[in-house]
């Protein structure tokens, strides 16, 4: 895998600081007091948040894309 540049790093970069939160969040007292379950739930919680972020984030960075067709509307206007 190749190493992301500054710029590059920068279109991810809530995706970063949320990802970021969760680790300081694993390392936290509160978090180690929690049972399996409820640490499972933490992390799906929290990592599909980053997971959502990444993918939005990537969708921006690809832009509004190409259109191969004209769009229609129910009025029938292009």
């Amino acid at each position: 895998m190749k190493a992301i540049s500054a710029a590059q790093h920068k279109v991810f970069e809530a995706s970063t600081r949320k990802f970021d939160e969760l680790v300081e969040q694993l390392t936290s007292e509160e978090v180690c007091q929690m049972d399996h379950g409820q640490l499972e739930t933490l992390v799906q919680k929290e990592g599909r948040e980053v997971l959502r972020l990444l993918l939005q984030e990537h969708l921006d960075y690809r832009g509004p894309g190409r259109v191969d067709v004209p769009v229609i509307g129910a009025d029938r206007v292009v």
